[in-house]
C-alpha cells in the first residue's frame, strides 16, 4: 500500500515538473533553450493543480475498480456455482439489477441471525426457494447469472438489505409476504422486502 502511494506521488512530481517547466519552453519557441529560467509561481501552481487533479482521478478510478472486482465474500468454486444456479433459476428473465438483487438476498440471509450462516444451508432451507423444490436449480445456469453472482459477492446490493423476494403475480404465499415483511424495493417482477 505504501509503495503504491509513493509511486503515485512520484508520478505527480513528474507531472508538476513537466507542466511547470517543460510545457512553457515547448510553447514559447522565442525563448533561447540554452538559457535556464526560474519556475514562475503561476506555472508552479498550475502544474500542482493539474497533478493533483490527475492523481485524484486516477486514485478514485483505481479504488472503484478495486471495490467492484475484489469479492467481499470469498467462496470456493462449488459455492460460487451454487450462487450462480440459484440466481439463474430465480431470476433468469430479470435484468442484471434484478439478478444481482436475488444474489444479494441470499448473501444477506447468511448475515442475518434469522437464517443459517452458510450458503448451502440458506439455499437448501426447507420451503425457501422454489427452484430447489421443483429441480430447476440443477438446470444449466444462464451466462449472465455468473456476472450477477460476482457483483453480489463484491458487495453490490440494489435491495438495500432485503431478506426476502417474491413475484406478486406468481407467489403462492404472497399474502404472507405482505403481512410479515416490509417492502423495500420493486425490481422487475420481484418485490424485495425485509
Amino acid at each position: 500500500m505504501k509503495s503504491h502511494f509513493f509511486k503515485n506521488i512520484s508520478v505527480c512530481l513528474v507531472l508538476i515538473l513537466f507542466i511547470s517547466v517543460l510545457l512553457p519552453v515547448i510553447y514559447n519557441p522565442a525563448q533561447n533553450s540554452s538559457q535556464v529560467r526560474a519556475i514562475g509561481q503561476e506555472e508552479l501552481f498550475l502544474g500542482l493543480g493539474v497533478a493533483v487533479f490527475i492523481y485524484a482521478t486516477y486514485s478514485l478510478s483505481e479504488r472503484t475498480s478495486f471495490e467492484v472486482s475484489d469479492p467481499v465474500i470469498d467462496f470456493d468454486d462449488e459455492q460460487k456455482d451454487l450462487l450462480v444456479r440459484i440466481i439463474s433459476a430465480e431470476a433468469r428473465g430479470e435484468s442484471m439489477e434484478g439478478q444481482i438483487a436475488v444474489g444479494a438476498v441470499v448473501l444477506n440471509r447468511m448475515e442475518s441471525p434469522d437464517f443459517p450462516d452458510n450458503l448451502q444451508d440458506v439455499i437448501y432451507q426447507k420451503d425457501q426457494f422454489s427452484p430447489v423444490e421443483d429441480g430447476s436449480l440443477y438446470l444449466t445456469p444462464h451466462v449472465r447469472a455468473k456476472e450477477a453472482a460476482q457483483k453480489a459477492l463484491a458487495g453490490e446490493d440494489p435491495t438495500g438489505g432485503a431478506l426476502y423476494f417474491y413475484n406478486p403475480d406468481k407467489a403462492k404465499n404472497g399474502e404472507w409476504f405482505e403481512q410479515n415483511t416490509t417492502p423495500l424495493k420493486k425490481i422487475g417482477n420481484h418485490v424485495f422486502s425485509r
